[in-house]
C-alpha cells in the first residue's frame, strides 16, 4: 500500500517534472524495491498490484488529459482509450520486470511513451 501511495504522489508530480522522468522514478522504485521486485514476478501477486497501478492512473487521466486528443469528455471512445494507453503501459512493464529488467528505467519510460505517443497520433481526427 505504501508503494502505491508513492505511486500516486509521483503521478501528481507528473505536470512539474514532466511525465518520463515520472515513468523512470516510478520504474526506478520497482527495480530498487526488492520485496516488491520479488512480489511481481509472481505471476497472481502481479497481477492484483498491477491491476491497483491501473487505477491509478485511470484516476489520473481521467483528472490530467482529457483535453489530447481522443481523451476529450466527449469522446465516445474516451474510456476505452484510457484503458488501452494504461493496461499497454503496464503490459510493457510487467514484460519488462518478467524479463529480468535488463533494459535501463530510461529506454523503459522512452518505450513507453514511443507507443504512447504512436497510439495517440493514430486516433487524431
Amino acid at each position: 500500500e505504501e508503494m502505491l501511495d508513492n505511486f500516486r504522489m509521483l503521478l501528481e508530480a507528473a505536470e512539474v517534472n514532466g511525465i518520463q522522468n515520472v515513468i523512470v522514478s516510478i520504474l526506478e522504485a520497482l527495480r530498487c524495491n526488492e520485496s516488491v521486485y520479488l512480489m511481481l514476478q509472481s505471476r497472481g501477486e502481479s497481477e492484483v498490484f498491477l491491476h491497483k497501478i491501473i487505477g491509478c492512473c485511470y484516476h489520473y487521466m481521467a483528472k490530467h488529459i482529457m483535453d489530447f486528443p481522443g481523451m476529450e469528455a466527449k469522446n465516445e471512445n474516451r474510456e476505452y482509450n484510457y484503458c488501452f494507453l494504461i493496461s499497454g503501459s503496464c503490459g510493457v512493464i510487467e514484460y519488462w520486470i518478467h524479463n529480468g529488467m535488463k533494459e535501463s528505467s530510461e529506454e523503459i519510460a522512452r518505450q513507453i511513451l514511443r507507443l504512447a505517443e504512436t497510439f495517440l497520433s493514430g486516433i487524431r481526427p
